[in-house]
């Protein structure tokens, strides 16, 4: 089984151990405006991508301010060296207030996976909570939903698990939830995948398995 551990922003190379044999495979990772991609090439040289899309999400601080991507991602990086920055929210009977940001709420951020043989997507809802912390608790970052699940194979194949497996972030676990499949083979026989969107400790991240 190959098992890999992707977390966003970070450049990896792979060392992974097959019989006697070791093989490296260079992870390259580039980032759209609302896209963070993983492109990588097999031992045999076929490619995989995975990707967490953000283009149609919606995107809300915990006080209900509507933000870009952009601006998420920067106020959750401040928010991981403690100099949150504070942001500008209209209103009609004050103007424009300052307002500390004390969590962000995604909701509609797609996962995408492709490989030889299978392609699937799912939407994710979750919510990082900034500063304090109580595990297990409505101050926990969380996995809100796992839903909108597409598929398509080339022999074959069907869904084993899906869903939301731990709702709330604890003590050293990250909430997290997505698909596990079981995909056919041209040979007959079948092989296992999962992809797995994890929220812990202000970040996001991928956890899969592309064939096993």
């Amino acid at each position: 089984m190959i098992k890999i551990l992707y977390v966003l922003g970070m450049s990896l190379v792979l060392s992974i151990l097959i019989g006697s044999v070791q093989v490296s495979a260079k992870e390259n990772i580039f980032s759209t405006k609302d896209k963070e991609v993983y492109v990588e090439n097999n031992q045999y040289g076929e490619i995989i991508q995975t990707e967490i899309d953000y283009s149609n999400a919606n995107i809300e601080t915990a006080e209900g301010a509507k933000v870009t991507y952009s601006e998420a991602k920067e106020i959750s990086e401040a928010s991981q060296s403690n100099t949150r920055p504070l942001l500008k929210k209209s209103s009609k009977t004050t103007g424009t207030k300052t307002v500390i940001p004390g969590g962000m709420i995604y909701k509609g951020v797609t996962v995408k996976q492709n490989f030889s043989g299978y392609s699937f997507s799912y939407k994710a809802d979750y919510t990082t909570i900034y500063g304090k912390i109580e595990w297990g608790s409505k101050y926990a970052d969380r996995l809100d939903r796992i839903y909108g699940i597409n598929y398509s194979t080339n022999n074959g194949g069907s869904i084993l698990s899906k869903g939301v497996f731990r709702k709330n972030e604890k003590s050293g676990y990250s909430a997290y939830g997505g698909v596990k499949m079981v995909i056919n083979n041209t040979s007959g026989g079948n092989y296992t995948i999962y992809n797995y969107i994890r929220v812990g400790k202000d970040k996001v991240w991928l956890d899969y398995v592309y064939n096993s």
